[in-house]
């Protein structure tokens, strides 16, 4: 069973839909809400005037220029320009030596010596699944139930009579 929110939850909850409602992002059944709680809390009516209060005076005071302008220092040039190759011979050595793979694996694919490779490990599964196929499947010796005796005829049962008193 859910327990019912304590003072301190509801005021919570009021103090966060305060704050939506001064940026006009609370929704007509939270409006609701708050205002409910807001008639039967006197503190929270107080800090809803205040935050409001506060609010608004930020919010029409004028703008004020800073009197010193603040500019980001600029990025330093040799850093900058070593740190923008490396992706690129990263890409560079990536490419070299995927070319250099394929190269070496086209190279050894026709040699006579691979072929003799591939002939041994193709004998080789062959005669696994020959293997396979010659080993039998143990017979299932499973015993059956009772029941299955009783009903193929194998146990014999017995009728005894119950005395009732």
């Amino acid at each position: 069973m859910r327990e019912r929110p304590t003072a301190s939850d509801e005021c919570a909850a009021a103090c966060e839909a305060i704050s939506l409602r001064l940026d006009s992002e609370l929704s007509p059944f939270q409006e609701v809400l708050l205002e409910a709680h807001l008639a039967r809390c006197a503190d929270c009516r107080a800090r809803s005037k205040a935050i409001v209060g506060l609010t608004e005076a930020i919010r029409s005071a004028p703008l004020i220029e800073p009197p010193t302008r603040f500019h980001l220092p600029a990025p330093s040039g040799g850093r900058a320009r070593i740190l923008r190759g490396v992706p690129a011979a990263a890409a560079v050595a990536a490419i070299v030596l995927s070319g250099l793979l394929s190269l070496h694996l086209t190279a050894t694919r026709g040699s006579a010596a691979s072929i003799g490779n591939i002939r041994q490990v193709m004998g080789f599964k062959e005669r696994m699944l020959q293997q396979l196929d010659t080993v039998k499947e143990p017979e299932q010796s499973i015993r059956p139930s009772l029941a299955e005796q009783a009903t193929l005829g194998r146990i014999q049962v017995r009728h005894v009579a119950t005395r009732r008193r």
